[in-house]
């Protein structure tokens, strides 16, 4: 087996609501998601990464704890390299682990580049309403009997960068990015390089830059999350010019814009006069209701798309002028990266 589709494996678990409990999760190497009733402990998760059943005929472990793969017998496997692990460096694709010790529970997870690794636990689960996540190491860097193991026979040679997932940057020079959705301590529009904080739809999953979908929040929201700032600027100019259909020459006011934002049939309606008055809040009081924004005009584009931004975040965006032009000209000519 090759570590990019280990990795690619572990990177398919995480948005699949599957919650931590110890002792579920890992048998069914086929199955599509490691956990069993939408349930996965951390060993679970490790040995379903890497095909294989939780429970093993390899006669260490048979004799070790009744043939089980969990975190102190892959523990004092890669400490003698007596089963299916071997002692190694902290590289892609390695395993990092610490034995159960007084009454606490052993963890393990797979490692993804030198700062982070890929878990399945508890705390992930609290934090992120999702077990499976990936981490800085810090909760194995801190224990000193952390060990890092390599699977026996598998291959090194991969392209990291897709196997752990989209290539999360920014397309203008020192320009701001997320490369973390998933990190509900953010705004929801910033962490997800979504600006317009757009909630998924079918025409964004063949749009250039789509990455993918965030959990469910309070009200529902499934939010698409792009590579880029300047892809979710692109998928938020797109909105305006392809599915309201105003063009790339057309034009409208704050108004009759909020009226299609909102879904609604009338400007007096009370969610076009909210978002009137955030849009205009955010435009530092430079926009009104009457407002016209021309498409083809890059100032008054910028203009509205501070406003709109700003508005769903309560601040000011991060995203400076040139990421949003640049987001809008590459979607003008066609030229946005596909990834």
């Amino acid at each position: 087996m090759q570590v990019a589709a280990v990795l690619a494996r572990a990177n398919a678990a995480i948005a699949q609501n599957i919650h931590y409990k110890l002792g579920q999760g890992g048998m069914n190497p086929g199955s599509p998601t490691p956990g069993h009733d939408g349930q996965c402990d951390c060993s679970g998760f490790v040995a379903w990464c890497f095909g294989m059943s939780r429970h093993t005929s390899d006669q260490f472990y048979v004799h070790f704890n009744g043939g089980w793969i969990e975190t102190t017998g892959v523990w004092t496997d890669v400490g003698q390299s007596v089963g299916i692990f071997e002692e190694t460096s902290k590289r892609p694709g390695a395993v990092v682990v610490y034995p159960d010790e007084h009454g606490h529970e052993g963890h393990i997870g797979i490692i993804v580049d030198e700062q982070r690794v890929v878990h399945c636990s508890h705390g992930n689960d609290t934090k992120y309403g999702n077990a499976i996540q990936i981490t800085p190491l810090t909760v194995f860097s801190n224990n000193p009997k952390t060990r890092f193991g390599w699977l026996v026979g598998l291959q090194d040679t991969f392209s990291l960068a897709a196997a752990v997932g989209p290539n999360y940057r920014s397309l203008t020079p020192n320009g701001f990015f997320s490369s973390n959705p998933s990190d509900t301590s953010v705004k929801r529009s910033i962490r997800t390089n979504n600006p317009g904080a757009l909630n998924i739809s079918n025409w964004q999953k063949n749009f250039p830059g789509y990455a993918g979908v965030t959990q469910p929040d309070h009200a529902g929201n499934v939010t698409t999350i792009y590579v880029t700032p300047e892809h979710g600027t692109a998928a938020w100019y797109n909105l305006l010019t392809d599915r309201y259909g105003y063009g790339e020459d057309g034009s409208f006011t704050l108004a009759n814009l909020a009226k299609k934002y909102a879904g609604v049939s009338s400007t007096t309606d009370p969610a076009v006069t909210a978002y009137v008055k955030g849009w205009r809040k955010w435009s530092g009081n430079v926009l009104n209701k009457d407002s016209v924004t021309h498409l083809d005009k890059d100032d008054e584009v910028l203009l509205l798309a501070k406003a709109m931004f700003g508005h769903e975040i309560g601040d000011t965006s991060p995203l400076n002028d040139d990421q949003i032009i640049t987001g809008v000209s590459l979607k003008r000519a066609g030229e946005l990266p596909p990834h």
